[in-house]
């Protein structure tokens, strides 16, 4: 148990710390620990630091010992403010078992205790005290008397109601804001007709707090201000129409489109846009007529409307807004073309990008974020030199939704950009990229890589004309006959390659049909004597009528095949001049006439 006392007095004597996340710290620890705690909490309460009483009026609101009501309640007339709300807070939270302490303090004399402890008693929501908290109305002082309207409004009795309407019109305009809020939270039909008329308050501040009482209470508000679009009052016009908008109830369409012709401007500007907040399609093209109001506040509520409506009718017009004179039209116009998500509106949104206004230029960058405009890339690489860091930050983040691999290498050199904020996104903007950037450089690297030379395929001849026959290249060792297998016609465009051909295996194969020299000797010479290419040429072509006897007789072909073996060195020949190459043709006809 002392170990445990040593504890709680070392983390009280920390919430003397000036430090915000020391006391934090401190408070939860001493709530942790729970009641044993709390009789040296009590003790604290005492304490001279206020900054201490106030955190030690936390954790025993945290805690709800019961043991803490009467120092709590007597912190309601602390020194310092801070103490009294976390004095008020705390009772609250304790809740029923401080609801008699509090009632008691309403007859206290210190007026800042009674204020404090109507909200307490409000806020635990014990209607036994409704009666005694309306009978305290009359209050003198009127903090007081508006923590006791403020308190029924939040017990939501309907018991409350009359003696609130009475307060609605009071003179005291913060006493009948109070009365208004009051009879929102109640949520009566009773109190509409009233609230209406308060519209019409010279307050701004009953105004508004009229009309979001009337959208608190709901359907039964509908139908009332939808008369009220034909009140004489213009400024009760006005909050008719912004409050059947944050309604959002179909059936106020026909009025609100009547509305927009209301002679006041302001009428009609609340008007469109309550009706883009219900979605009334039927509104669009009233909604362009606005357009080309002289006001700005006229056009920008068109926009605004066509934005929330999102009908596709809208695109034209909310491009040419693009080019409006008044900025926020621009502004409001590209956020619209955003949302629309059509993707012919990325060009004029592109070139808002050139916008001399910095917002424009911001929501045209999201907007083609939005749209995922890959072709809108380029430019948006350029603004991220916007000196404005707002900017280049969105133009970031706009990028990274496009995930546009090609702006990588220009976001990575924003990672030491001076603001703090723009560097968070650029980091999460890279990690993002990282996997599309590395396949889109691989492929780029795949492109630009040297292709391997193909074999082109021979161009097809024209219609009625014959494919010209392919020649194969002849092995080594082997003659272009012997490869083909077939006729081969020497072409007079290449001599070097007929010049070849004589030299390898070929003049073997012409020594095989050279026995009919002893049936006809008188024509061997005659052919032996032909050194010149015309010869040659002539002698190819009559080979193939003399190839039928070389395949009745295998045997002799066996036998010139025997001869180019010896005959190893005309193969380097071949590249001699052709004038080197005759002598060995003439030579090979008297050797082989000898074996004979």
């Amino acid at each position: 148990m002392a170990k445990k006392d040593a504890q709680v007095a070392e983390l009280i004597d920390r919430l003397k710390s000036k430090n915000e996340a020391v006391q934090e710290d401190a408070v939860q620890q001493l709530v942790e620990i729970g009641e044993p705690a709390v009789t040296s909490l009590i003790e604290a309460m005492e304490a001279r630091a206020f900054h201490v009483r106030k955190c030690v009026a936390e954790a025993l609101g945290k805690i709800k010992d019961p043991r803490a009501v009467p120092c709590l309640v007597a912190a309601l007339s602390d020194t310092s403010v801070n103490v009294q709300r976390a004095a008020s807070e705390a009772l609250a939270a304790i809740g029923e078992a401080a609801t008699r302490a509090l009632m008691e303090c309403l007859d206290s004399t210190d007026s800042l205790a009674r204020k404090w402890a109507a909200e307490a008693l409000g806020k635990i929501g014990d209607g036994s005290v409704v009666d005694s908290l309306i009978e305290r109305l009359a209050e003198r002082n009127i903090e007081v008397q508006k923590s006791i309207v403020i308190a029924l409004g939040e017990l939501r009795v309907k018991k409350a109601i009359k003696p609130l309407l009475d307060l609605l019109t009071d003179e005291n305009v913060d006493l009948a804001r109070c009365a208004a809020y009051a009879l929102g939270e109640i949520g009566s039909g009773k109190a509409v007709e009233p609230l209406l008329d308060a519209l019409s308050s010279q307050s701004m501040d009953v105004r508004e707090a009229a009309s979001d009482a009337l959208v608190k209470i709901g359907k039964p508000a509908v139908e009332p201000l939808i008369e009220a679009l034909g009140h004489n009052d213009y400024i009760v016009r006005r909050w008719a129409a912004e409050s059947l908008g944050r309604l959002k109830d179909l059936r106020a369409g026909d009025g609100l489109l009547e509305a927009l012709r209301d002679p006041n401007d302001r009428v009609k500007r609340y008007a469109a846009i309550a009706l883009g907040s219900i979605g009334e399609t039927r509104a669009v093209g009233r909604l362009v007529d606005l357009l080309r109001q002289d006001s700005k506040d006229l056009r920008a509520a068109a926009v605004e409307a066509m934005k929330s409506i999102g009908s596709g009718e809208a695109l034209k017009p909310l491009t040419k807004s693009l080019r409006d004179s008044d900025w926020a039209v621009r502004m409001k116009a590209a956020q619209a073309l955003g949302r629309l998500g059509d993707k012919s509106a990325v060009r004029p949104l592109t070139a808002a990008l050139s916008d001399p206004e910095w917002a424009v230029q911001l929501h045209a960058a999201v907007a083609l974020g939005d749209l995922s405009a890959a072709d809108a890339v380029p430019d948006l690489v350029k603004l991220l030199a916007s000196p404005r860091p707002t900017v280049r930050r969105i133009v970031v983040h706009a990028l990274a939704r496009i995930g546009a691999p090609e702006a990588y290498d220009a976001i990575s050199k924003m990672r030491s950009d001076d603001d703090v904020r723009v560097r968070e996104v650029v980091q999460a903007a890279l990690e993002g990229l990282e996997p599309v950037y590395q396949k889109w450089k691989a492929a780029r690297a795949a492109e630009a890589a040297p292709r391997r030379a193909m074999p082109r395929k021979p161009a097809e001849p024209p219609a009625g004309q014959p494919r010209p026959s392919v020649v194969a290249k002849p092995r080594r060792g082997e003659g272009a006959a012997a490869v083909s297998g077939r006729k081969v016609p020497v072409k007079a465009k290449s001599p070097a390659k007929t010049e070849k051909k004589p030299a390898a295996k070929p003049p073997a194969k012409k020594a095989a049909p050279k026995p009919a020299a002893k049936k006809a000797p008188v024509k061997a010479p005659a052919k032996r004597a032909a050194p010149k290419p015309a010869a040659k040429k002539a002698a190819v072509k009559k080979a193939p009528a003399k190839k039928a006897p070389v395949k009745k007789a295998p045997v002799r072909k066996a036998a010139v095949k025997k001869a180019p073996a010896k005959k190893a060195p005309p193969k380097k020949a071949a590249r001699k001049p052709v004038a080197k190459k005759a002598a060995p043709k003439k030579a090979a006809p008297k050797k082989a006439a000898a074996r004979k």
